[in-house]
């Protein structure tokens, strides 16, 4: 019954992308693969505070983070990142498509409507975004502004990513996208 809602709820939310059956396919998929990749990463970081804090947590990111998108990228043979226009590790900056996608998805918030899945073929391959949402108050430990972020984290945070803009958030904010890109065959 999970199983069954959540792919009607997935249907649902890429229900309005104008693409082909072949593409509509490709866009569910992608979206299945980000969702296992978000809670994946979810799952590890809830872990690692637990154990040892939200310092620890960011100690471990820094090493969980790269696994998992290079584990979920050769899996399922495609590319997966998380990205952000203040982005902590600098892998994670946008190229010219996604800072168009944030672009547009900033614009839609700023006018009342949330932002959707987008999909899309182009020349590195077929395209899935997924926004980024701050929703869960336990991720403003590490992105919120500084009176969120105990010293000890922003102290962590500060020596493992000197150049770091990924903070100053507050619930509701787009942090950024999942993106994915898989290569688009001959036969499609």
């Amino acid at each position: 019954m999970i199983t069954r809602i959540y792919y009607l709820t997935i249907l649902s939310l890429i229900s309005g992308l104008s693409c082909s059956k072949t593409d509509h396919g490709r866009t569910v998929a992608s979206v299945i693969i980000i969702d296992k990749f978000q809670a994946q990463l979810q799952a590890d970081l809830t872990k690692a505070i637990k154990e040892r804090g939200t310092a620890y947590a960011v100690e471990k990111c820094k090493i969980i983070s790269p696994e998992t998108e290079n584990s979920f990228s050769a899996k399922e043979k495609i590319s997966i990142r998380r990205i952000s226009e203040k982005f902590r590790n600098p892998l994670h900056k946008p190229d010219g498509f996604e800072t168009g996608i944030l672009k547009t998805w900033a614009v839609e918030i700023q006018n009342g409507k949330d932002p959707q899945v987008v999909a899309e073929n182009t020349k590195e391959g077929f395209r899935v975004m997924k926004p980024i949402l701050l929703k869960n108050p336990m991720c403003l430990q590490c992105h919120g502004n500084n009176s969120n972020i105990e010293p000890e984290t922003l102290k962590k945070i500060k020596s493992l990513y000197p150049e770091d803009k990924a903070t100053g958030y507050a619930l509701g904010d787009l942090r950024g996208a999942f993106s994915l890109i898989s290569k688009v065959s001959k036969g499609d």
